[in-house]
């Protein structure tokens, strides 16, 4: 009797205890090619239109700009792969059985990747459009007589239909592509389509707080991944704002290993400080202009580095504030899950890797062009 009593005690703590091994891990070997296939695919796209109906500055090196941009939009589209896995486990479940999941599911990956190509074509056929109306308006100051009235806006309409033909074309090219290739994965894996993996068993369930920790201090990593990109190019311009950029990069390093390992109310306040005092600067320097320095009282140029380290900025204060606000009751609260949270991590490094492009550093350059130093029409400053 008493071994019987034993033995029902010890299911039932068992049923009781928390599941912490059971949580379904993100299937990477599945993500991973279908993300870097889709990127360089419709990047070989993105830049053949451009060599088409681009401008001529990105026209220059067309294989290493595919190179570059592809490798730059590998995280988009890993995180159009794990959007398209979290809907597809939320209408199959985590284990693909019903006869048309892996269809629909494959269905699923090749729209959101055709979604991420549109989104990066988009900005690339409007950075062209961008360039060719300061080349029209030059050559119209350049010519100073037009027989047809308004020659300048008639060119800059043919421009802008020109480039609106240009996307059309990339959205066939691109949804076509990504259906092939998605279904030449599937059909090389036998059929099968994996939404999600074994997980690993941990020492405790994580909390709501731990996720967004574990997102602030990769928000921290990746300002300064980009703050320190720009250091070289300040130290040129002034060296007290390169010295300023290598402060601010060790201490949103530091800030990141301290909201890890001593997750305390004082060390998120100093977080949301670091995130805080660069966006204020910023903003300072981008409207009225800093009181001091080489040009003083001057607006800069808005640039892609500055925008991509501004957005990592506002997140990272943002969930520096949640902690600091709702610290108990996140604790509380289970994780959202291995998905969600690399979707997040994924979004943090789309902005951080299109932000570093922007900076001129290690052969990237902004996505195909690289103007001279000083010129506004890139914007490397923060």
């Amino acid at each position: 009797m008493s071994t019987s009593m034993s033995t029902s005690m010890s299911t039932s703590i068992a049923t009781n205890r928390p599941a912490v091994a059971g949580r379904a891990a993100v299937p990477w070997l599945t993500v991973l090619p279908l993300a870097v296939l889709m990127s360089f695919a419709d990047g070989y796209w993105m830049t053949s239109l451009r060599g088409a109906f681009g401008a001529i500055q990105r026209t220059q090196d067309l294989f290493g700009s595919w190179v570059r941009d592809s490798t730059v939009l590998v995280p988009a589209f890993v995180l159009a792969v794990l959007a398209a896995l979290v809907l597809s486990a939320r209408l199959y479940g985590p284990v693909l059985r019903a006869r048309p999941s892996v269809p629909v599911t494959a269905l699923l990956i090749a729209l959101a990747g055709t979604v991420a190509g549109l989104l990066a074509l988009g900005a690339s056929t409007a950075y062209d459009y961008e360039l060719e109306s300061s080349q029209l308006g030059l050559m119209a100051t350049m010519q100073g007589r037009c027989v047809a009235g308004d020659c300048l806006g008639i060119q800059r309409r043919a421009t802008l239909a020109l480039q609106e033909r240009s996307v059309v074309m990339g959205m066939g090219l691109i949804l076509l592509t990504n259906l092939v290739l998605v279904g030449w994965v599937v059909a090389v894996r036998g059929g099968r389509l994996r939404v999600s993996a074994p997980g690993r068993a941990e020492g405790a369930a994580r909390s709501r707080a731990d996720d967004l920790r574990r997102l602030l201090a990769v928000g921290l990593v990746c300002s300064a991944v980009i703050h320190g990109a720009v250091v070289p190019e300040h130290l040129v311009e002034w060296p007290a704002a390169g010295a300023f950029f290598v402060a601010l990069t060790g201490v949103e390093l530091a800030a990141a290993i301290l909201v890890i390992r001593r997750p305390q109310a004082s060390t998120l306040v100093a977080a949301a400080v670091a995130s805080l005092g660069p966006l204020l600067v910023w903003l300072c320097s981008r409207t009225v202009g800093l009181p001091f320095g080489p040009e003083p009282g001057t607006a800069e140029a808005v640039g892609l580095a500055d925008v991509s380290a501004c957005l990592l900025e506002l997140a990272t204060l943002a969930a520096a504030v949640v902690l600091v606000l709702a610290r108990p009751g996140l604790g509380s609260r289970p994780g959202t899950g291995p998905h969600r949270g690399w979707i997040a991590v994924m979004a943090l490094l789309t902005v951080t890797t299109v932000g570093f492009s922007g900076t001129g550093l290690a052969g990237f350059d902004g996505f195909g062009v690289a103007p001279a130093h000083g010129s506004t029409v890139a914007g490397h400053h923060h």
